[in-house]
């Protein structure tokens, strides 16, 4: 346990070591001593995530939770029976609701640590989230009895979690309600009309944007999954959600990254909908693409003269999510990328290769935290172009291949 904690300087590999031993020491034990002490072991790697020295940077903690999920999974997920996993889920609920117990978030949505919680809650809440996320998923339909369970709110407590301060924690909350909505279909549109109220109700607070708007695009995500699906009706309300969000992000400088990319993101998610929703909603989609894009060299020009460092990163934040989306749109909906659609989806990606090109001078100017927002719109672009028939832009080819040469060989130039 010390050593998953990183009491000194522990090896990574050595982690992984410790980590098999965990699991090869439960296994000997046998799924009966198992089954009577889950709540033990819990505790125990519960104490293990949280403790600062495991988590000591974001990479180390990354480790550090999968080391304790690769515990669980091969522990709870392989060892126990339906019965002793529905326990178990009862079991990582209570631990989850322990967590955000600790964490004070007010009626407007903003979340901080309390004094007397444990500054490793985020760690916990990824590890448990995504175990029970997965025993859910294992359990099919079986888990009903559990997750309808009046007394134990499994469900709330996971939308808890949707409003904690840390990002890491958000998703992991948006993937566990994906999950239920999986093993339970009929719990896919309640618990999407839920989210999209909430959203509406605390449009003011960053977190409730970022937290519920992940969760929307999770649940959205996951309908082709389902044999149920939810109403026709509902995607173009989602979208409408989506729209307003990108519409009001100029409105409020505190919450115009947040809305800007909580938009794109569910938009996105909207795409996976398929022809019958997106068929009718692309009209609209083409415009905000179009509008989301300079629309000349003469608008490329000005706007690198204005700004701040703030504002361009909600400018990139909010060009990657349009990219991203633009993505799942021709990954989810090929059918509807007619040459007339392709020639309009041109535009906007002329301008983001006409950007790019010259997107160094404006990192220089504005800061080296610009970078990342960079990089992502590059991805996001060369995700679409894959998907793009090759000829469409071909007069572009020069600008794509100084683009990847630069990528490549990381030499100093927009790409890096």
């Amino acid at each position: 346990g010390e050593m998953i904690k990183g009491a000194s300087a522990v090896a990574r590999e050595l982690r992984v070591g410790i980590t098999q031993a965990y699991v090869v020491l439960v296994q000997e034990l046998g799924s009966l001593w198992l089954e009577k002490n889950v709540p033990v072991l819990l505790a125990h790697l519960t104490e293990l995530i949280a403790n600062p020295k495991a988590t000591t940077s974001h990479v180390d903690a990354v480790y550090s939770r999968k080391c304790v999920n690769f515990i669980m999974r091969s522990t709870l997920g392989r060892m126990l029976g339906e019965k002793a996993q529905a326990a178990a889920c009862k079991e990582l609920t209570h631990i989850i609701v322990k967590n955000m117990n600790a964490v004070d978030v007010n009626s407007e949505g903003g979340g901080g640590i309390n004094s007397g919680g444990e500054a490793g809650s985020q760690h916990v809440l990824v590890c448990m989230l995504q175990e029970l996320g997965s025993l859910v998923v294992a359990l099919s339909t079986s888990c009903s009895s559990i997750v309808l369970d009046p007394h134990l709110n499994l469900v709330d407590a996971v939308i808890s979690v949707v409003l904690h301060p840390s990002f890491a924690a958000r998703l992991s909350a948006a993937w566990c309600l994906q999950c239920i909505s999986v093993a339970l279909p009929s719990q896919l549109h309640p618990l999407i009309t839920r989210c999209c109220n909430r959203i509406d109700a605390l449009k003011s607070s960053p977190e409730a944007i970022a937290g519920y708007s992940c969760a929307i695009a999770a649940l959205i995500g996951c309908v082709r999954k389902t044999p149920l699906g939810i109403p026709h009706v509902r995607g173009k309300v989602v979208f409408n959600i989506a729209e307003e969000l990108l519409r009001s992000a100029s409105q409020n400088s505190r919450l115009s990254l947040h809305r800007t990319q909580a938009g794109w993101l569910i938009i996105g998610s909207v795409m996976t909908l398929g022809v019958g929703v997106v068929k009718g909603l692309l009209p609209r989609m083409l415009l905000l693409w179009k509008n989301s894009f300079p629309r000349s060299n003469k608008e490329i020009e000005s706007e690198k003269a204005r700004g701040d460092a703030f504002t361009w990163q909600v400018t990139l934040e909010g060009r990657a999510g349009a990219l991203s989306s633009m993505y799942s749109f021709l990954l989810h909906c090929p059918e509807l990328a007619g040459e007339d659609t392709i020639r309009r989806l041109l535009l906007p990606i002329e301008a983001a290769l006409l950007m790019l090109s010259s997107i160094t001078n404006i990192v220089k100017q504005y800061g080296q935290h610009l970078k990342a927002s960079a990089a992502m719109v590059r991805l996001r672009l060369y995700q679409v172009l894959l998907l793009l028939p090759p000829q469409s832009y071909e007069s572009h080819y020069s600008t794509v291949l100084k683009l990847l040469v630069s990528e490549f060989t990381l030499a100093e130039s927009g790409a890096n």
